[in-house]
């Protein structure tokens, strides 16, 4: 491992570190840890959103609860299109490469940069772009994955699965492995000690998890 590329939370761009924040908040709520966050071209933020697909009640996000509860989703939904006439200017922020409805949804919601931390060899669609004539016409561009962000969020992913799909889990890592083999061995290896979730049972914030992650890459 190249410690060069293993940076601490504190250095992390502002969008990655609220976006991290909402994936450790979904860790911790108990459903998948995919997080999302959008600011404006002064990077402002303007929303964010976090997996809530299982989780049962929120008072701020209507479809908390459904399957289409995901990050991406809940930061677009709250974005109100008179108020906001530039947000063809603003950047999305997220965990995880975008999936089908995710990315339908970054296009129809006019949002015109989009980054990503993790590459997703299985439900990812980003590639789609270069598919469709209409979506070409959106000049969308987007930036991804992340290297230096990527293990980590693996990680917590890994972990989760292991933890609450284990009969499907070694599916998920193997096509993780594939980009990020790091990443899915450290989530292998916290899930045998049960760690992250005895720290998501405390205060612990996610700027200490990152960190905490990054340790166990060393």
């Amino acid at each position: 491992m190249n410690n060069s590329q293993i940076k601490t939370y504190e250095s992390l761009e502002i969008g990655w570190k609220l976006a991290l924040s909402e994936a450790w908040k979904s860790f911790v709520g108990g459903t998948i840890p995919i997080g999302a966050v959008i600011l404006n071209e002064n990077d402002d933020v303007v929303s964010v959103g976090r997996n809530m697909i299982f989780e049962e009640h929120s008072d701020s996000q209507p479809l908390c609860g459904s399957s289409i509860a995901h990050a991406e989703i809940n930061a677009i939904a709250q974005i109100n299109r008179s108020e906001h006439p530039d947000i063809r200017k603003y950047t999305l922020y997220s965990t995880t490469e975008p999936c089908i409805l995710c990315f339908g949804a970054i296009v129809m919601g006019n949002i015109r940069n989009f980054k990503y931390a993790v590459r997703d060899n299985y439900a990812g669609f980003t590639g789609y772009k270069e598919h469709s004539d209409y979506v070409k016409s959106k000049n969308i561009k987007a930036i991804g994955p992340d290297k230096t962000i990527e293990p980590v969020q693996i990680a917590l992913q890994t972990y989760y699965e292991l933890e609450h799909n284990p009969q499907t889990a070694e599916r998920f890592c193997e096509y993780m492995a594939q980009d990020c083999f790091d990443g899915v061995a450290i989530g292998k290896h916290l899930f045998a000690d049960k760690v992250l979730r005895e720290m998501a049972g405390t205060d612990t914030g996610i700027s200490e998890i990152f960190d905490f992650i990054n340790k166990n890459r060393l």
